[in-house]
């Protein structure tokens, strides 16, 4: 950022000029502002320059140099998106400007915004691009691991016969665990694509008892392997669009139970299933400045069922930057016939340097929902009726980050009860499960 003196030297030259064209405003306020913010601005006094500048823009003066100082000063007291808001002015005002280029490169880079900024970096002369020190979509390598713990194998096995039962069964899912990886790289300035592979791995407690004695218990597998892949394109700096797609084959297997009226006995047999099952999203981002907008459709099959959801969701900024974030929104699903909706709150913070701590709660019907794009799908049968989790994210160096990510899922599924003559009826058997994860992200 070496055009400091040269803005300095422009402003002088300029400000004469303009401020004639002004003077018929009311009491002068032009000139009065001009003068103040260009003086607050050589002497870099930033808070008091915004003060200025805001009052102005309240009373209506809209002009380049106003918003290149407040953007400047905005940046330089850490509020990111609301010079990336000023810097977009000031480009109205004379797009081939580089002063605004650049800072507005590196508010958006700061931001968080980082394929708005590499497509901002694609519009610049090329020689100004050799000039930027860090890469907006940087090559990066991700991993992520761990434990599904659950308690529904024990809640399997002390479930009891309901009063009048004559047999019954229930089937809970146990431990297990899950792992991604994946990498992402730029395809074109303001492109970028992530490419994962994901495992999930299970067990499923599978119970069948008379009010006297279990008949049938074992522990029968479920395993879900995933590609996926994201595209994320900045067609400009307030509009981001995500397609994403996934492929996932599913191996599940089941308990058979079959009663033989003539030998008065129950007969059990095992039965694995496998499912190649797809995914499809679209994410529109819309960003004007302290907040945005997520508007998302998903389609995808699971277990051969074919689901639709949509959701709407707002991220607020109230510091302008990355030190602070509240997420909400709700989403809608449609799967097996069943219209679901939930709701989820989540906040994050820099507690310190390097250090991002974020938790959050969904509520509401949670059965078989795609998150985060697609990447995240609950394969499941039974009700999930809240989540709660935290995540930590440590960066160690510019190129390394290490991140603990926990899960909470309070959960229900049916004891299925045969009442004599031929009647089922069911009851519900609540359980919960726990994710805990460890990650590493390096990138080049």
């Amino acid at each position: 950022m070496k055009r400091n003196l040269v803005f300095a030297f422009v402003l002088i030259i300029t400000s004469s000029v303009i401020v004639p064209a002004q003077e018929l405003m009311p009491g002068n306020r032009f000139s009065e502002t001009e003068q103040a913010t260009y003086r607050l601005y050589l002497e870099k006094k930033w808070d008091s320059l915004i003060a200025a500048g805001k009052t102005g823009r309240r009373e209506g003066l809209d002009y380049y140099y106003l918003h290149a100082r407040l953007g400047r000063a905005y940046f330089e007291t850490g509020r990111y998106r609301q010079a990336v808001k000023a810097f977009r002015q000031a480009l109205k005002h004379n797009a081939a400007d580089a002063f605004s280029q650049e800072y507005l490169y590196y508010a958006l880079l700061y931001s968080g915004q980082n394929t708005a900024a590499d497509a901002v970096a694609g519009k610049m002369p090329h020689g100004m691009q050799k000039q930027l020190f860090n890469k907006s979509l940087p090559f990066f390598l991700a991993f992520e691991a761990g434990p599904l713990l659950s308690d529904g194998r024990q809640k399997a096995q002390k479930a009891n016969m309901p009063e009048n039962g004559h047999y019954a069964e229930t089937r809970l899912p146990s431990d297990g665990h899950y792992l991604h990886t994946g990498a992402g790289f730029r395809v074109g300035r303001g492109s970028g694509l992530y490419a994962g592979f994901s495992q999930t791995g299970l067990e499923y407690h599978q119970r069948a008892f008379l009010a006297d004695s279990t008949l049938f218990r074992k522990q029968l597998p479920f395993r879900a392997n995933e590609v996926f892949l994201q595209w994320s394109w900045a067609p400009e700096t307030k509009w981001e669009i995500v397609p994403a797609l996934k492929f996932a084959r599913n191996s599940i297997s089941r308990g058979i139970v079959n009663y033989s009226s003539q030998t008065n006995q129950y007969l059990f047999t095992t039965d694995t299933s496998r499912y190649n099952d797809w995914l499809g999203s679209l994410t529109l981002v819309y960003k004007p400045g302290l907040f945005s907008i997520s508007l998302n459709t998903t389609m995808f099959e699971i277990f051969d069922s074919l689901a639709l959801q949509t959701g709407i969701s707002a991220v607020f900024y109230p510091r302008g930057n990355l030190n602070l974030l509240i997420k909400t929104g709700f989403i809608f699903n449609h799967s097996q016939g069943i219209d679901n909706l939930a709701a989820s709150f989540d906040i994050g913070g820099k507690i310190s340097k390097g250090v991002w701590a974020e938790a959050g709660i969904m509520t509401g019907d949670l059965r078989n929902l795609a998150l985060n794009g697609g990447m995240v799908v609950y394969n499941t049968g039974y009700m999930i009726s809240t989540r709660a989790g935290f995540l930590l994210l440590i960066q160690l160096s510019q190129h390394l980050r290490l991140s603990a990510n926990y899960q909470f899922l309070a959960c229900h599924d049916k004891l299925y009860v045969l009442q004599l003559p031929n009647l089922w009826e069911s009851q519900n058997v609540y359980f919960t499960k726990h994710t805990i994860t460890g990650g590493i992200k390096w990138t080049l």
